[in-house]
């Protein structure tokens, strides 16, 4: 060759064996749940799984076992998460528009930023989530339980933004 680089022989970097359908399956499994846009998983054990930024949009994760799963900046749009257990979940960021969550548990999740617009959070329970950020335009709250939960520049289902929950910045007492 011209520059004198020769790209053979012993020194040359290994070349990977190419992956077989049946290898990247299974590494894209969990639990013998397929982690892929529109997978049907119900009963789904995804306790405590790292799914952060996964693409589950249109998954069906009715009863799912979510509990404390990184879900952070996932999607999960148009997601079935009817019943699911999703108690400690971190959704930081994550995209729940038009999802079900019809009575799913959301007890003490991470909703910081996530994106609920035209969810169904109807029976959802909600106690002590953190929905700092999250836009729920268009979401129904139906019998939703949001009895501690955190709202601070949150978009409610009605468009207006509820700050209740955001800390007062303490003004700098004046020297006298």
């Amino acid at each position: 060759m011209p520059n004198g680089i020769v790209n053979s022989g012993a020194n040359c970097p290994a070349k990977k064996p190419a992956k077989t359908d049946q290898a990247e399956a299974v590494e894209n499994a969990i639990n013998g749940c397929m982690i892929q846009p529109r997978t049907v998983c119900m009963n789904a054990a995804l306790a405590e799984a790292n799914l952060g930024s996964a693409n589950l949009s249109g998954a069906q994760l009715f009863m799912g076992n979510l509990a404390q799963a990184n879900l952070f900046k996932a999607n999960l749009g148009k997601a079935n998460l009817t019943e699911a257990n999703l108690t400690r979940a971190n959704l930081t960021r994550a995209n729940l528009s038009q999802a079900n969550l019809t009575d799913a548990n959301l007890n003490k999740a991470t909703l910081r930023g996530a994106q609920l617009e035209r969810a169904n959070l109807t029976g959802a329970i909600l106690l002590n989530a953190d929905l700092t950020d999250a836009d729920l335009t268009g979401a129904n709250i139906a019998d939703a339980t949001l009895t501690g939960a955190t709202f601070c520049n949150t978009v409610m289902s009605n468009g207006t933004v509820n700050n209740s929950s955001c800390m007062a910045e303490k003004k700098p007492e004046a020297i006298v």
